[in-house]
């Protein structure tokens, strides 16, 4: 099973630390604490909505491919509190790999993001060159991508930060046998000091 994408304030990181204190044997309270630290030194966490466009269509047999994603984030908040005036952004990836509808996707990609505070007025701009990993789940219409990479130091905002995007396709034209493209879902993006 998946990960449930929308997790307010947290990130794979801060579920797998909790993972690893319960399966290390640590008191309830323990576990707990080490998430909530990992949680609050989130710089920023948006979700939103996205489109990917594939330049050839996907299907059970892993090919080399081209893609495009865009979106927007509407709902940003900061948990560390470093950030309390970005209220969302906007962003456009591309992207190259070996992709496939079921087996594990390795690919890099280019991510540009724009930020915005509740006026509408832009705060600045991240450029990440990132790796990426993906798998899908056609059986039930589900599919997790994680990216991870260091903001360029030419950005205007989060420069040196570790950004971490995942997004999860939830409709698409098409079927695994013909081909999918064209794929919409939900995005979460997570920015922290990098470690």
């Amino acid at each position: 099973m998946l990960l449930p994408l929308l997790r307010r304030g947290a990130s794979l990181t801060s579920a797998g630390a909790l993972a690893l204190a319960a399966f290390a044997g640590a008191v309830p309270a323990q576990a707990a604490a080490s998430a909530q630290a990992a949680a609050v030194s989130e710089n920023l966490v948006c979700v939103g909505h996205m489109t990917v466009t594939l330049a050839t269509p996907v299907t059970y047999t892993p090919a080399q491919n081209t893609f495009k994603v865009t979106g927007a984030m509407d709902d940003c908040m900061s948990p560390s509190g470093s950030n309390p005036r970005v209220a969302g952004g906007s962003f456009s990836m591309t992207g190259s790999g070996l992709l496939s509808c079921t087996r594990l996707e390795t690919y890099k990609l280019e991510q540009n993001f724009t930020w915005y505070d509740a006026q509408g007025a832009k705060l600045g701009e991240t450029r990440v060159s990132a790796t990426g990993t993906g798998k899908g789940d056609p059986a039930h219409h589900e599919m997790l991508n994680v990216n991870h990479g260091i903001a360029a130091a030419g950005s205007t905002r989060f420069a040196g930060q570790e950004v971490e995007s995942e997004f999860a396709p939830k409709a698409a034209v098409g079927s695994c046998d013909e081909g999918k493209n064209n794929l919409t879902g939900s995005i979460q993006v997570s920015i922290r000091p990098a470690r």
